[in-house]
């Protein structure tokens, strides 16, 4: 075991064993988010049934599951997440760079599924997010299924808030950990390969903290530029997807422009003392 104290005062403990041991000493209702990325061949798919039911009984009332999940064998997988939890959305991993190919269906894989689950009773989470996360570039350089810590960021930081509990029952090369260090959230995390769980323990102690605080807005992937509400200027969080623009935050801010549009053309219309038009 190994805590990690951060600048922020989360707490990183890393446990090495099987998750469906380890968990019987989590309370339950205790987690705020279970964050977490298993293995996905078919001789593993029997562990998504034992990652439901633990998940089931440790997540708080209404807490989420956010799970990465490979496409092959999807279906099952999600009926058996589906027997403990209730089904919220399906989102997407974007890969840029090269693609992995499966050759068992001869797809190159630009996607993989992002389930998110919820335990009983259903609330809609507070962070509207973006259900198309983009991974910038594949890391496999602390796991040979590793993900990289951007993405993972991103999913910790819309389905928790800073100083939430989140459990990773499959941690692996450190990913969620990595991400919960640099979020402020304090994390407990469970891998089953002694060694794998030592480098694990020695990328957390030894990951820099983000210069800047990474950004919650999530954008469109074919502009940098920041979206803004034309009527009040707020940053939108996307600016409508490849083809298409978002003007404003909502119909409120759409109707306010045109009310002083109208009233522009007004005050130009308006004659003046010489009866000329202003």
């Amino acid at each position: 075991m190994v805590s990690v104290q951060t600048e922020r005062e989360a707490m990183i403990e890393i446990l090495t064993g099987d998750f469906r041991e380890l968990s019987k000493n989590i309370e339950s209702d205790s987690i705020d988010l279970v964050c977490t990325d298993p293995p996905y061949p078919r001789e593993f798919l029997p562990l998504w049934a034992d990652l439901g039911r633990v998940a089931a009984r440790v997540l708080k009332p209404s807490g989420f599951l956010v799970s990465y999940s490979g496409n092959m064998f999807l279906p099952e997988v999600m009926g058996m997440l589906g027997e403990h939890l209730s089904y919220y959305w399906l989102g997407g991993l974007y890969h840029r760079g090269p693609k992995s190919r499966i050759w068992a269906r001869n797809i190159l894989q630009a996607m993989k599924p992002i389930l998110v689950y919820q335990k009983p009773p259903y609330k809609i989470q507070s962070y509207r997010f973006i259900d198309l996360v983009e991974s910038p570039k594949q890391d496999k350089r602390h796991h040979k299924w590793g993900q990289p810590v951007i993405p993972t960021r991103r999913l910790v930081e819309a389905f928790s808030n800073e100083s939430d509990l989140i459990f990773d029952p499959f941690l692996g090369g450190g990913t969620t950990a990595v991400a919960c260090r640099q979020t402020g959230r304090n994390c407990i995390a469970h891998e089953i390969d002694p060694e794998v769980a030592e480098r694990a323990r020695k990328r957390v102690a030894t990951c820099q903290m983000p210069l800047i605080k990474p950004e919650t807005i999530q954008y469109d992937f074919e502009t940098m530029d920041t979206p803004r509400c034309k009527s009040c200027s707020a940053i939108l969080e996307t600016n409508g997807g490849p083809g298409r623009k978002k003007e404003y935050c909502d119909d409120a801010c759409r109707q306010a422009a045109y009310r002083n549009r109208k009233q522009r053309n007004v005050t130009k219309l308006r004659p003046s003392a010489t009866g000329a038009s202003v």
